[in-house]
């Protein structure tokens, strides 16, 4: 038996007083019948020594894991604000979108039909080269 309960959506403020619109409306559920993924270990990142907005992310696989979603934001920030979602039983990611001079925080958080385990931070290592 399926356990269902309503969900009501509020506009509490739209900029310039625009109209309230809403599209692709997607929501999320767990199951005890799928036990959550394991948990990603700390991602290797590498920051790219030509360019330091690039860096390559990559991490180990977790078991059970049906999809990832890689988590940075500024080292010392209060959390984790830039985010990618990676599907298709990739492991590793290039990113073009960081500042140069800025040291940055990333964690990998897997996610199946039973939740959602969050990764281990780490920190980018120095900057080297890319092939």
């Amino acid at each position: 038996p399926l356990s269902l309960r309503p969900l009501r959506v509020i506009s509490a403020h739209t900029p310039a007083g625009a109209a309230f619109g809403l599209s692709d409306l997607r929501i999320f559920g767990t199951t005890a019948a799928v036990k959550p993924p394991a948990r990603v270990g700390a991602p290797r990142v590498t920051r790219d020594s030509a360019d330091a907005r690039r860096a390559s992310v990559a991490w180990d696989a977790a078991a059970r894991a049906e999809w990832y979603v890689v988590r940075f934001g500024e080292r010392g920030a209060p959390g984790q604000f830039h985010s990618y979602q990676v599907y298709g039983g990739a492991t590793s990611l290039e990113t073009r979108a960081l500042s140069a001079g800025v040291e940055y925080d990333f964690v990998v958080d897997a996610f199946n039909e039973g939740g959602r385990t969050v990764g281990t931070p780490t920190a980018p290592r120095p900057a080297q080269r890319h092939p």
